[in-house]
């Protein structure tokens, strides 16, 4: 069961706090355990090297290309923070948790759990 509709996906930035994610999930990370409990929502992430929309766009499948979402519009830079767009005729959500470059690396991010 997933609690994501077919028509949105979820990215967040590598380096994005793992409680602020916890925020958004609505307390789904284990700290003791240092895993997710029992989550029904999915993301993805995405790095640096993913400067503009359009990178997103073409990765959640809203374009063929990033050079055609480009062409669209989307070349733009990924917005610091929490940012929601849907997209097209059948509105198609795409939910984005960017880092903020003020952000304080105090607590784990998923970039530095996959590198254990």
């Amino acid at each position: 069961m997933n609690l994501m509709a077919d028509n949105e996906i979820n990215f967040v930035h590598v380096k994005v706090k793992l409680t602020d994610v916890d925020h958004l999930l609505g307390g789904m990370w284990d700290p003791a355990e240092k895993k997710w409990r029992n989550t029904l929502v999915e993301f993805q992430y995405f790095t640096d090297g993913e400067k503009t929309l359009a990178h997103l766009m073409h990765r959640a499948g809203l374009f063929p290309s990033i050079g055609q979402a480009r062409n669209n519009g989307w070349n733009k830079p990924i917005p610091l923070g929490f940012s929601q767009f849907f997209v097209g005729k059948k509105k198609f959500g795409v939910f984005i948790l960017n880092q903020h470059p003020d952000e304080v690396e105090s607590c784990p991010t998923q970039a530095s759990i996959n590198q254990k």
